[in-house]
């Protein structure tokens, strides 16, 4: 009977060792081993998963084709400092004015995806709009300006169809030009991308007056006349200029001034036929952003 009796308790007391084994160091190790494969199997290749890291197809939607491919302008490059003898060869030096442009900002997006869904309801909310790609994301803005408080205005309403939307802000520096005397026409060119500069700032109060009746659609028409008269100007100046390699590059210089150009184009049509303010945003959009492409090299 005594023995029946030990062999139950040494069962029981080699039942709970095991018992204890198996939540203190079996079941522990089981836990670790589990978690480890699901993350090796679910997290890892979510987070690094290549498609996920690569750069988004080229899309043919309007205003992105040709924008944002240049680095933004909080970037910073390494340059390797010029010798001596490269930094004497500039013996003239130029101001380029800055520029301030406020604009907001609705969506920011990792693909193309849904932009063509996004493009159609802002047009049906008669919001302007432009899509801008930089470091491989695609940032709808909705309005702009070179004065803060006409985005202020602006910012309720459009947070009224995206609550989220926030207002960004561009600064774009005084940068000094040298150039040589072999860079004929530089110092003219430069000085008409300064005028450039200041047209900006007049459109941007011209259209916002404008959309809330400040100035008539006269006045606003010789705005935008004088600007036109500003791109064909350097343009002209542009033909004959031998600019140095630090300044701009005389294609992409072009590029921007002919889109301009349509744009303003564009707009005193519209002035002329069937007023639209939301194309006239849009326009103007285009205009800026183009311009800032071109300052922030």
């Amino acid at each position: 009977m005594r023995r029946t009796r030990f062999g139950i308790r040494k069962k029981r007391r080699n039942m709970n060792v095991g018992i204890a084994l198996f939540f203190l160091v079996i079941l522990p190790l089981l836990s670790i081993m589990i978690g480890s494969r699901i993350t090796e199997w679910v997290v890892i290749p979510t987070i690094n998963t290549e498609s996920m890291l690569q750069s988004p197809g080229d899309i043919t939607l309007e205003n992105i084709k040709e924008l944002g491919s240049k680095k933004e302008q909080d970037d910073t490059e390494e340059v390797e400092p010029k010798s001596e003898k490269e930094n004497n060869q500039f013996t003239n030096k130029v101001d380029l004015k800055p520029l301030s442009f406020y604009m907001i900002q609705i969506a920011s997006l990792a693909d193309n995806k849904n932009i063509e869904g996004l493009i159609g309801e802002l047009q049906s909310h008669a919001l302007p709009h432009i899509i801008y790609r930089a470091d491989n994301m695609y940032k709808i803005y909705s309005y702009g300006a070179t004065d803060r408080k006409h985005i202020e205005e602006k910012l309720n309403a459009v947070r009224e169809v995206y609550p989220d939307a926030y207002i960004s802000h561009v600064n774009i520096g005084q940068r000094q030009i040298q150039f040589s005397d072999e860079n004929k026409g530089t110092e003219n060119v430069i000085q008409n991308l300064n005028t450039l500069v200041d047209s900006l700032y007049e459109s941007s109060d011209a259209l916002y007056n404008l959309s809330t009746g400040g100035i008539t659609l006269e006045e606003y028409d010789k705005v935008l006349n004088q600007h036109e008269n500003i791109l064909t100007t350097i343009s002209s100046n542009l033909e004959s200029a031998e600019l140095p390699e630090n300044s701009f590059a005389a294609d992409e210089l072009k590029k921007m001034l002919d889109h301009q150009e349509k744009n303003i184009k564009a707009s005193l049509e519209m002035t002329t036929t069937d007023l639209d303010l939301y194309k006239l945003h849009n326009n103007f959009l285009d205009t800026i952003f183009r311009t800032i492409e071109i300052f922030k090299i």
